[in-house]
């Protein structure tokens, strides 16, 4: 499970990079200037209707939001650090890494090849500074300044990602509630501070739940993991194998354990004995009739 975590931490990386080499293209190609100059502008009708206001707001909502959801998820991720519950750290955070991994890719494809500029104040004429060499594009690190990548939200894609990884493993809708509220509230803020067009935040609402759904279509099952006795207070397996069925988009909150099965926490596996299959099921002893 550590090679996904690792896939994360690369892919950033390269999106870091690739992201530089944008923002030094816009600026070569005068995608952003001269400013003022008249073309052919980027319309977008909710900016009017937010107006100018919120763009000035500091810090950005949109930053404060994706913080928060970031800090809930790994808080989620890393309770059964902290708290006896049958979950385990590595499955949730393993799974929400290799398909963030994978939108980000599909974020690079939507903005490499087609430079549009971009509407945040960081872009403006007073604040416009792209990397002008190669040793710039590989030497800045940030994650957020940059200008061009746009279509679909980097903010969202960690938001929404997040909210699928809640939906599958979280046991109480509360908080897939509270995280899908978030979600929502996350889109307009971003809109409403211009950090991203309307298109940007519209698309990044079905693909990244897209490219979750397709993932856990492919890799249905996490991994199997020995659950210790002192995390569960049961008896410790001796069966690793359990009985499988197809997982469904988010899989179905885990909430009961077989008694004498340890499977991976969080893990849509299913045992028959959860299914209700072969046991507590009353049996009627037929007579025994010998023919006259």
């Amino acid at each position: 499970s550590r090679w996904g975590i690792l896939f994360f931490i690369i892919t950033l990386l390269i999106h870091n990079w690739v992201h530089n080499c944008v923002y030094m293209l816009a600026g070569q190609y005068g995608v952003y200037g001269p400013y003022g100059r008249p073309g052919n502008p980027v319309v977008d009708l909710l900016f009017e209707l937010f107006g100018p206001g919120p763009v000035d707001w500091t810090p950005a909502p949109g930053d404060v939001i994706l913080y928060c959801t970031i800090v809930m998820g790994v808080l989620y991720a890393l309770r059964p650090l902290l708290f006896p519950f049958p979950f385990r750290t590595m499955n949730i955070l393993w799974r929400w890494a290799v398909v963030a991994s994978l939108a980000t890719y599909a974020r690079l494809a939507s903005f490499i090849f087609t430079i549009l500029p971009g509407p945040a104040e960081h872009c403006s004429e007073a604040n416009f500074n792209p990397p002008t060499t190669a040793g710039e594009v590989f030497k800045r690190i940030f994650v957020s300044g940059g200008c061009s990548d746009l279509i679909f939200s980097g903010h969202m894609l960690y938001v929404i990602s997040i909210t699928c990884a809640l939906f599958r493993y979280a046991e109480h809708w509360s908080i897939k509630y509270f995280a899908l509220v978030l979600n929502i509230l996350q889109g307009f803020l971003i809109i409403a501070s211009r950090r991203h067009n309307t298109v940007d935040v519209v698309v990044a609402a079905y693909a990244v739940p897209c490219i979750w759904c397709t993932f856990a279509y492919f890799v249905p099952n996490d991994f199997e993991v020995e659950t210790p006795p002192e995390i569960t207070g049961q008896p410790q397996s001796t069966s690793p194998d359990a009985a499988v069925t197809e997982a469904s988009c988010y899989g179905d909150s885990p909430d009961l354990q077989s008694p004498t099965q340890g499977r991976a926490s969080g893990s849509t596996a299913v045992s028959d004995i959860e299914l209700g299959v072969g046991s507590d099921i009353p049996t009627t002893a037929i007579p025994n009739h010998t023919p006259p």
